[in-house]
């Protein structure tokens, strides 16, 4: 697996936002970004391309 790949986690709790990131930087990811509503997330997703969406 690929610990360089970029991942996108949306979630609208700031808390599990921070939660899951510190779970996956555990686990090595640090290519993380974050969205807090659909909206934001839509347009992350059409500038970049993710290899895991949470």
């Amino acid at each position: 697996m690929d610990k360089n790949m970029p991942i996108l986690i949306v979630d609208d709790y700031k808390t599990m936002l921070r939660i899951i990131r510190n779970l996956l930087k555990q686990l090595g990811f640090d290519n993380v970004d974050e969205a807090t509503d659909g909206s934001t997330a839509l347009a992350r997703l059409r500038e970049k391309n993710y290899g895991l969406v949470i």
